[in-house]
Parts: C-alpha cells; sequence; structure tokens
C-alpha cells in the first residue's frame, strides 16, 4: 500500500478520535493536532480526500475542545478555588448552617481540665504557653450539624504556624497539679467537640487549644470548611486596647 494512503488513513484515524473525544476536554488537542500534521503529506501526493477529511474531523474536534475549556473549566475552578473569609473577635462566621463565633482568647502557662472526674491544671512545654480560643458555635440551619473543619492553625505575630492541640497533648496527668481559684475562674474549658451533632436551633462551646513559643503572641485563627474548595477563613486575634 502506497505511503500516503497509510498516512492519511492514520490521519483520519486520529482526527475521528479527536470529534468523538473533543468534548472531553483536551482529547481535540491531543488527537487533533497530530491528526492535522499527519494530513497534510497525503494532501500534497493526491490523495486530498483523505487529507480533506482528516483535516475537517480534526478541526471540529479542536473546537469542541475548546467550547469544553470554556465551559467546564472555569465551572471547576470556581467550585474548587475556595472563598476567602475574614472576621474578628466576636464576629461570627458561617459554616453551612452554623455559625462560629471567637469570643475570646487567652494564653497561659497552666490550663484546667477534667481528668477522671477530678479538676487538675496541666503545664504548657518549657519555653512555650497555651493559647485558648473560647469559641461558640450555633446551628441557625434547619437540620443538625458537626463542626467540619480542616486545617485548623494559629498564626503568631512573629509568623509561626502551629496545629491544634488534641486532648492528649494538653492533659498530661503525670506533671498537673491542683488548680489555683484564678486557674479555675480564668482557664478552666474543654476542647469543642467537633464531632458532635448540634441539633437546630441549639448551640455549643468549648475551647481550641495551640501551644506557641513565650515570645510569640496569637495573630490569626486559621481554618478550612472544605478539604477541596470551601471556605479558607482567617479570624483576627488581635485585640483592640
Amino acid at each position: 500500500m502506497e505511503k500516503a494512503i497509510i498516512v492519511g488513513i492514520l490521519a483520519l484515524l486520529l482526527g475521528a478520535i479527536a470529534l468523538l473525544i473533543g468534548w472531553m476536554g483536551y482529547g481535540g488537542f491531543m488527537f487533533g493536532i497530530p491528526a492535522i500534521l499527519l494530513a497534510i503529506y497525503p494532501y500534497r501526493k493526491g490523495h486530498k480526500w483523505l487529507g480533506i477529511f482528516a483535516i475537517i474531523f480534526s478541526c471540529i474536534g479542536i473546537a469542541e475542545s475548546f467550547v469544553m475549556m470554556g465551559i467546564v473549566v472555569p465551572a471547576v475552578e470556581k467550585m474548587v478555588k475556595p472563598e476567602l473569609v475574614t472576621a474578628k473577635i466576636g464576629e461570627s462566621v458561617k459554616i453551612d448552617g452554623l455559625a462560629l463565633t471567637v469570643n475570646d482568647v487567652k494564653t497561659t502557662k497552666w490550663v484546667v481540665g477534667r481528668y477522671f472526674g477530678e479538676d487538675r491544671s496541666f503545664p504548657s512545654k518549657e519555653g512555650y504557653k497555651f493559647v485558648m480560643l473560647f469559641v461558640v458555635v450555633n446551628n441557625t440551619g434547619v437540620k443538625s450539624e458537626m463542626i467540619n473543619i480542616w486545617n485548623v492553625t494559629i498564626t503568631t505575630d512573629k509568623g509561626y504556624i502551629y496545629k491544634k492541640l488534641s486532648s492528649g497533648d494538653i492533659f498530661r496527668y503525670e506533671k498537673s497539679r491542683q488548680p489555683t481559684e484564678l486557674e479555675l475562674r480564668e482557664y478552666n474549658c474543654s476542647p469543642i467537640e467537633e464531632w458532635k451533632e448540634i441539633p437546630p436551633g441549639e448551640w455549643t462551646e468549648g475551647c481550641y487549644f495551640f501551644e506557641i513559643k513565650e515570645d510569640n503572641e496569637p495573630a490569626m485563627f486559621n481554618f478550612q470548611t472544605e478539604v477541596i474548595g470551601g471556605k479558607i477563613v482567617s479570624i483576627d486575634l488581635t485585640k483592640t486596647k
């Protein structure tokens, strides 16, 4: 079989594939452009109809890809690109049907927690201090919701980023002691229960705990409402004097 015919058939096949899968996005480009380049050879060698049909199929596939990229890609980007939300202490942030509010922020070397039914005071690590964020979450929606947030961190005034602490990171019994009256009054807070459902019209409260270096001060509370997309929330923890 003549070489020009073989090349023309290959170009026609690639053009047909581009035509069939151009709607998938990049398929028209992947198969259409090589088909056009190959189609030039049989066209010049006298097999014009092979070249013409290959070029027509390819151009339609490429056009499909352009259309789909103009419609689908922006829609996907809009869906995936997170919304940036900022707030201050005392301001609520909407998370689906929930409204999360940071009402206060405190730093301390000791925090109080319940340990097997007893109030105990637990110390921070040497050279560090605790940051306590006092949070209230209201369910303003019509169905039960959980506090489903991700990448929960705090940024300090020196630019350092710290992850939230778990109960096990805080309540180390071997280093605990009986709390003072001041600690019981000012630094007594339970970790907020993120995976507990909050019924409509009800609320829950608790604390997010962090441990930062002693010479740092809390600046921003950060979290994301979805693993992909959603909202990236930054709450200013700076108290106005």
